[in-house]
């Protein structure tokens, strides 16, 4: 942020302290009001359409861009110095105030976001976005009015500690003025309110009209597909193994069951790995509940939680780096070994492309750290070693999408660093593929969503990570439903009774 600093603090001084130099072009240039005025009419175009086409956590504007914006801002901001539509415009009330506040909006957004991202996940887009506004709005208007403006203020100058000619120059100049009443303060309380109340009703209008939103387990259809132990419901042996398309999806779908002399178990299908899973396991579980002759469905998705669970992680993970440990040490091999499940389902996208320190926070690693990457190879191993040994019959490794990835203190991290961070994990399985063929099946997702135009889709990927529930149902019955099914195929058949 130094170069955007610098550029205000230039203009700043350019403002107030005019070089000669620059003075001698006020009559033509800098103290032309119109030509200032379209200055400003040009740059907050370039702002509108610089936040539009902008990618976020990379792009040109992490490659050497932001000086540019700041140089944009700085013309925005000296060409709004003189009369003009843009200068009306900002001086409509409610951007007035939500000025005052500004600094406060942008220094506490980011810890409101992320937390309540984390924290509220279930809501809709429209709820979410309008609860972090309402307090992050409520916070800053807290710290404008108790911490900012009494400092701004200081202590109150005694009339007596003034020369007697500045004391009657001030009595002067306080005579001729006339006599104005301060606003109250409830005043700017109540405008601050009703602001914030309009924002929110614009986000939730926002929502209803159909915005996307990540994909949710619904917990009463969870509950309702959970696996079940494999001695109960027995169902009739599909004797036509062709495939239909079900629930309004098009290409192929699930086999259609018919009556026969042998019956068949439904699928039971574990989902692991990090909140991607969660999205995907969305998607099984409801096409499970639709279903429910074919599969039943346990999800253990956590989020933030790879199969790396060394070190400390310097994002918002943290939150759940215990419990990470706790579901891949002891949860995930506890419900393998109770619900014996025909496949598990793994999805980790970024979960273990994380910052980490290994030396209790003082330094942070990136994956390609040759201690970090050695424990990448050596958990994924073992990982799925351990499935092997516990008599799991079939693991699915889906490829994930690439995706936008946030080191530390929410930075971004170089596109070739995350990229390479992901090649160690893919390194791992491709490993592991190897050496059991037989129960290891890696199936590329990024690939079918790019032939699916859903990879680049906002409204399938609306956080450039996760699936949207439309997105998910698309995954799950066009293409891996059938694919579970083709891989599992006979296996479940047991002899009638």
């Amino acid at each position: 942020r130094l170069a955007e600093l610098l550029a205000g603090a230039l203009l700043a001084v350019a403002i107030q302290r005019r070089p000669e130099w620059l003075s001698r072009f006020r009559p033509s240039l800098v103290g032309a009001g119109r030509f200032r005025a379209a200055i400003a009419v040009a740059a907050l175009g370039v702002i509108v359409v610089a936040f539009v086409v902008t990618p976020a956590g990379r792009g040109w504007a992490y490659r050497g861009g932001l000086p540019l914006f700041g140089l944009v801002s700085a013309a925005f901001i000296a060409g709004v110095q003189a009369a003009g539509p843009v200068r009306s415009l900002l001086s409509f009330g409610p951007l007035v105030w939500l000025g005052q506040i500004s600094y406060g909006v942008y220094l506490y957004h980011w810890p409101v976001f992320v937390v309540v991202d984390q924290r509220w996940d279930g809501l809709g887009a429209g709820w979410l976005f309008a609860a972090e506004v309402a307090i992050t709005l409520t916070i800053a208007i807290a710290s404008y009015v108790f911490v900012e403006q009494p400092i701004r203020r200081g202590p109150a100058k005694s009339a007596s500690a003034q020369p007697a000619s500045a004391q009657s120059a001030s009595a002067q100049r306080a005579s001729e003025q006339p006599a104005i009443r301060p606003r109250p303060r409830w005043v700017d309380f109540l405008a601050a309110v009703a602001a914030t109340a309009l924002v929110c009703v614009v986000a939730l209008t926002l929502d209803l009209g159909g915005a996307s939103t990540v994909a949710t387990i619904d917990a009463e259809r969870a509950e309702a597909v959970a696996i079940q132990p494999v001695e109960t419901v027995l169902l009739p042996k599909p004797a036509d193994t062709s495939v239909i398309a079900t629930n309004g999806a098009t290409g192929p779908s699930v086999p259609s069951v018919q009556p026969d002399t042998e019956q068949v178990a439904p699928l039971r299908i574990l989902v692991v790995g990090d909140s991607t899973s969660l999205s995907i396991g969305n998607g099984l579980v409801d096409w499970a509940f639709d279903n429910r002759e074919l599969a039943q469905v346990t999800v253990m998705g956590l989020g933030g939680c790879g199969l790396v669970i060394d070190g400390l992680v310097g994002t918002v993970v943290d939150l759940a780096s215990r419990e990470c440990g706790d579901r891949v040490r002891d949860e995930i091999p506890a419900a393998v070994r109770t619900l014996r499940p025909d496949v598990v389902v793994v999805s980790i996208n970024v979960a273990d492309n994380w910052d980490r320190s290994f030396d209790g926070g003082q330094t942070f690693v990136r994956p390609t750290d040759p201690h970090y990457a050695g424990l990448i190879r050596d958990r994924y191993l073992a990982f799925f070693d351990d499935l092997v040994a516990a008599e799991v019959p079939h693991v699915v490794w889906l490829d994930p999408p690439e995706a936008s990835v946030y080191g530390r203190d929410g930075v971004p991290i170089d596109a070739s660093l995350a990229a390479a961070g992901q090649q160690l994990v893919d390194d791992a399985i491709d490993t592991a593929a190897a050496l059991q063929p037989s129960v290891i099946t890696e199936l590329d997702l990024e690939r079918w969503l790019q032939q699916a135009g859903l990879l680049d889709d906002p409204a399938s990927r609306p956080d450039d990570v996760h699936l949207s529930e439309s997105a998910a149902s698309r995954v799950v019955n066009e293409w891996l439903a059938p694919q579970l099914i083709a891989l599992v195929g006979g296996d479940r058949t047991v002899s009638p009774d």
